[in-house]
């Protein structure tokens, strides 16, 4: 019973008012520092996988277009007369959203696929690329 007095006459002159504020202050605190680690941890893993998710997209073009290379032909004149398409379904699909073209440096069309027929792509600017490197575009 006297401990209770002497907690209620504590109350009244303020001393444990600090006590509340100090909670107060220590939880608004730790609050924000979970939220901005959240928050970043939140950030980096969606950088993380969004590299993972266009790494792993770029090789799956890269192999379906050493299967288009390896499948392609020339006539005498040496012209590309057709590559199969058979590798990927939907180049032979007009309007799957999947196109293949073989250009020159000039620009000119060598081999388009069935799936670009009536589709109009705008192509990256042409600019000379090294044997055996890669360049690609969005």
């Amino acid at each position: 019973m006297a401990a209770a007095i002497a907690l209620r006459s504590l109350a009244n002159r303020g001393s444990l008012a600090g006590v509340y504020s100090l909670t107060r202050r220590l939880l608004i605190y730790v609050s924000l520092a979970l939220a901005i680690f959240f928050g970043l941890t939140a950030t980096a893993l969606d950088a993380i996988f969004r590299d993972l998710a266009e790494r792993s997209l770029r090789q799956l073009l890269d192999a379906q277009i050493v299967a288009l290379i390896s499948s392609a032909e020339t006539d005498a004149d040496g012209r590309v007369v057709g590559a199969s398409t058979t590798a990927e379904s939907r180049l032979q699909n007009p309007g799957s959203g999947l196109y293949a073209q073989i250009g020159t440096l000039g620009g000119g069309v060598l081999w388009r696929s069935p799936s670009a027929a009536g589709a109009t792509t705008t192509a990256p600017a042409r600019t000379h690329t090294a044997p055996g490197s890669v360049r690609s575009a969005r």
